[in-house]
């Protein structure tokens, strides 16, 4: 868990049309090593949870699929929501 597969990427193509199967595979995939990271960047679980599901919808809606999307999203995800408050 947490590795890239090699059908990431149709299972992304597959997200992005509407699948929300193919959403729900990715994100049973890739949640614990999301979590983790965001968990290192949010000074609490409830942020940490927040912060992991705005990155999974942030970076399914614009199509990311590379090996560091999750630190990406999570990182933008993050500083978007430290200046909101």
């Amino acid at each position: 868990m947490g590795e890239n597969n090699p059908d990431d990427g149709g299972l992304w193509s597959r997200s992005l049309a509407g699948d929300g199967d193919a959403f729900g595979v990715l994100f049973d995939r890739h949640r614990d090593r999301v979590y983790r990271h965001a968990y290192r960047l949010a000074p609490n679980r409830a942020d940490a949870e927040d912060v992991s599901a705005a990155a999974f919808l942030s970076c399914g809606a614009c199509g990311r699929r590379s090996g560091w999307w999750s630190a990406r999203c999570c990182r933008g995800c993050w500083s978007r929501q430290r200046t909101a408050h």
